[in-house]
């Protein structure tokens, strides 16, 4: 009788267990492997888990920056759109279980970490130039990062691999400073950051027009600046092809940038005007663009041959980033107190100077 007593408990006590366990199932949300609607970033549900499981990330049903970065990396490693949402052609992948991130091998990186730092700048940014910015970051692991843009200004791209911005500010985006969110991962670690980028207010300047020369006449260091436009500019080139459109003098904008929003000018060069810049224009070196400058700006024993058209551009290498650089192609003295300087390309911030002995 014992023996039956014991062998009845003990079915009564697994009973109870497999009971207990299917009520706790019962409880537990399980994540819906057929997704119908468009997710991003904001999106909750149990859908968000489902796409969350097949990335191997926690299945919280929140999509956050984590879960688009993850996202974005899935879309590029099937060709897709990076945006982070996803879509009809995304869903696609997901309810087939067909979600491929990663390739080869993977080896437990558990203990690597992202480390992503605000990018150093030495002034706000040129509207309507194109700049390329770049972020700090470390990584202690072994596998590949890839990089995601999860919030920034509108025509904005990353290098999935490096984490370099790139960006042409436009002219309405003068005096603002738009968020930036980047994040990189690794599948396993995760880093983000946000941070701002300022963009420099430029002021008009007063000019007036004679033919294909504009002539600065508002009182201060660049009055009686002449610029000399070619008849055509070039709109785009590639391989030997040239192709050039006729110069509308009128179109052509001339601003001030307060020295405040201006990059430090290197000790070995003096400034000898105001920060000024031009619509953006590009000539070729048959047909240059040239500036008529009063040598009555030099400094008491200054020769005017040493007169110098510096623009704010990239460095040589991504290492150097922009620099302050001669941007002219030649001179020529016209007259007694006036200097010629030839140059193809106006845009970049510019100011004219002399390199000190």
């Amino acid at each position: 009788m014992k023996k039956y007593k014991l062998v009845l408990f003990s079915f009564i006590f697994i009973f109870s267990l497999l009971n207990l366990n299917y009520a706790n199932a019962a409880t537990t949300p399980t994540p819906n492997c057929t997704i119908n609607n468009t997710l991003r970033l904001g999106s909750k549900g149990d859908e968000v888990a489902c796409v969350q499981k097949q990335l191997g990330l926690s299945a919280d049903g929140k999509f956050g920056p984590k879960t688009k970065a993850a996202v974005i990396q899935f879309q590029i490693s099937n060709k897709l759109t990076g945006d982070g949402i996803v879509g009809p052609k995304s869903r696609v992948f997901f309810n087939t279980h067909a979600v491929s991130i990663y390739t080869g091998e993977r080896t437990p990186n558990s203990t690597a970490k992202i480390t992503i730092s605000a990018p150093t700048l030495t002034a706000p940014l040129t509207s309507q130039i194109s700049h390329t910015i770049n972020p700090q970051w470390t990584y202690t692991g072994t596998l590949a990062v890839r990089f995601a843009l999860l919030e920034g200004p509108s025509g904005m791209t990353i290098d999935f691999t490096t984490g370099g911005l790139t960006w042409i500010p436009p002219k309405s985006a003068e005096g603002t400073s738009p968020n930036v969110h980047i994040s990189a991962t690794d599948g396993e670690a995760f880093g983000d950051i946000t941070f701002k980028l300022p963009i420099a207010t430029s002021k008009p300047i007063m000019t007036t027009i004679n033919g294909s020369k504009i002539t600065i006449t508002e009182p201060g260091s660049l009055n009686g600046l002449t610029i000399n436009l070619p008849s055509k500019m070039v709109t785009s080139s590639g391989g030997l092809t040239i192709v050039r459109t006729p110069i509308v003098p009128k179109d052509v904008k001339i601003s001030s940038v307060d020295i405040t929003q201006a990059p430090p000018v290197p000790s070995h060069i003096l400034r000898l005007t105001d920060f000024f810049r031009t619509t953006p224009l590009e000539s070729t070196e048959s047909d240059a663009i040239s500036f008529n400058i009063n040598t009555k700006i030099l400094p008491a024993g200054g020769s005017f041959d040493r007169i110098t058209l510096y623009a704010y551009t990239e460095g040589a290498t991504d290492t150097f980033g922009p620099i302050w650089s001669s941007s002219q192609l030649d001179f020529d003295m016209i007259s007694p107190t006036v200097v010629k300087i030839n140059t193809y390309m106006l845009g970049e911030l510019m100011f004219i100077g002399i390199p000190k002995r």
